[in-house]
């Protein structure tokens, strides 16, 4: 399965959570419906004959919205169940002409054209506008169409009376049997208009609920690279943030690994070994969204991340330093934990370096990942593998020192390195090593200047 692809399925799936809300709404919006019926069922019916047979059908619908708002809730489909509400408002809207007739004393007295008469346009035309909340453009459709056939089967019923007087007359429509053919047609066309109408705009309301998922899911991706202030201010201002492309800025990359973790993980179940990692990664990048940054990716059990994207910031070297210092206090906490429960301490090592980089999204059409390139992240890559063979825990290149302001810079428990040769590089870097073994807090103290 292509990333594309799941990215689709993702998408559907939030999709289809719109819709089922929408479709629950519905559903319960017609329960509603139908209680306003069932209390003024004995004004509409106008006899306690009509009234038994109305309360009766009202009943089993009602019955019938119950069964499917839980199985939508569940599982069902937001299609199918629409479409059965629909074809059960049709029914009641063809049946309840026949109870009132029927309640008249039924076509023995009266004239089948009764029951083109009676007031259920208003009721159509409500069911109607009700069709549209599942988001499907199909069901208000599928709604005038049900209605356009419950209107042609009642018209059948009064053409084949001979007693059905028909005209064009709207005082003897109103005060007496004739049916007025203007009036029908005049409902029918408002009817089809309607209902197309309504579909056109359930298409539209579609498409900006798929552009809301698409946002939601965007949202969810930011949510897990950047801080929520960094994912709000692209989401609100940046339109172009999620297309492919790259630009050159400068920005501090850090890089963090836990010491010896093949040892570590040697004993663990694969369970417990994954619970640790994330565990221990959820606190890590905790302490790097409060300082502003963006976590780049997860190499294993190391961390990459970086501060000055997607924006640059002048403090984004200081924010970089403040983040390594708390992601030490969040690894003194995790410590103290682990030796009450009497497991080993974790020892870790933090690599910072300051300089330019390629900032984008990277990767083909069907996967783009938000990531920096350049010398810049080798270097800091490099710094961060030095603390082993320094027995450093935190080092930080010369061009990260000197962008820190001179009280913090002077607060830090700091000493240079001195000039060391990194793997991979051909020219000797200049580097310092932050020392907070000596606090349990991890907390900088005062005891020298860089």
């Amino acid at each position: 399965m292509t990333a594309c692809s799941r990215m689709d399925e993702e998408l559907a799936r939030l999709l289809l959570s719109k819709e089922r809300q929408g479709t629950l709404f519905f559903l319960r919006v017609h329960l509603v419906v139908l209680a306003v019926l069932a209390l003024f069922a004995p004004l509409s019916s106008g006899s306690q004959m009509a009234l038994r047979p109305t309360l009766l059908l009202l009943g089993i619908v009602a019955g019938l919205l119950v069964f499917l708002h839980s199985w939508v809730s569940r599982c069902g489909s937001v299609l199918l169940a629409g479409a059965i509400v629909i074809l059960c408002d049709a029914a009641a809207v063809t049946a309840l002409p026949f109870v009132w007739l029927q309640a008249a004393g039924g076509v023995a007295v009266i004239p089948a054209s009764y029951m083109i008469k009676a007031v259920t346009g208003g009721l159509a035309l409500f069911l109607l506008v009700l069709a549209a909340l599942p988001v499907r453009p199909e069901l208000p459709l599928l709604a005038g169409f049900s209605v356009f056939v419950s209107q042609a089967f009642l018209l059948r019923l009064a053409l084949a009376d001979p007693r059905s007087k028909f005209g064009t007359s709207y005082e003897h429509a109103l005060m007496g049997p004739e049916v007025n053919w203007l009036g029908l047609i005049t409902e029918g066309i408002y009817m089809a208009m309607a209902a197309v109408l309504l579909s056109l705009l359930t298409h539209r309301m579609r498409q900006a609920l798929i552009e809301g998922v698409r946002l939601e899911k965007a949202s969810g991706q930011l949510a897990r690279y950047f801080s929520p202030e960094i994912a709000a201010k692209i989401q609100t201002e940046s339109s172009d943030f999620l297309k492919p492309g790259g630009k050159l800025q400068q920005a501090a990359v850090l890089f963090a690994d836990i010491r010896d973790f093949t040892t570590l993980s040697e004993g663990l179940p694969p369970d417990e070994l994954l619970a640790f990692l994330t565990d221990y990664q959820e606190r890590m990048v905790r302490a790097i969204f409060a300082h502003g940054g963006t976590l780049d990716k997860f190499i294993g059990d190391g961390i990459m991340a970086t501060f000055g994207t997607p924006e640059q910031r002048p403090d984004d070297a200081e924010r970089a330093v403040r983040a390594g210092l708390a992601m030490k206090r969040e690894l003194a906490t995790l410590n103290r934990q682990r030796t009450e429960q009497g497991l080993p301490a974790i020892r870790q090592g933090i690599g910072i370096h300051f300089g330019q980089l390629v900032v984008g999204n990277i990767g083909s059409a069907d996967r783009l990942e938000y990531t920096v390139i350049g010398d810049a992240v080798n270097t800091a890559s490099r710094i961060e593998s030095a603390c082993k063979e320094l027995g450093a825990d935190f080092l930080i290149s010369d061009a990260v020192c000197v962008r820190l302001p001179a009280t913090f810079r002077q607060s830090l428990r700091s000493q240079p390195a001195g000039d060391v040769q990194l793997k991979g590089k051909s020219d000797r870097l200049h580097i310092h090593r932050i020392d907070t073994g000596d606090d349990p807090e991890g907390r900088p103290q005062a005891s020298g200047n860089s």
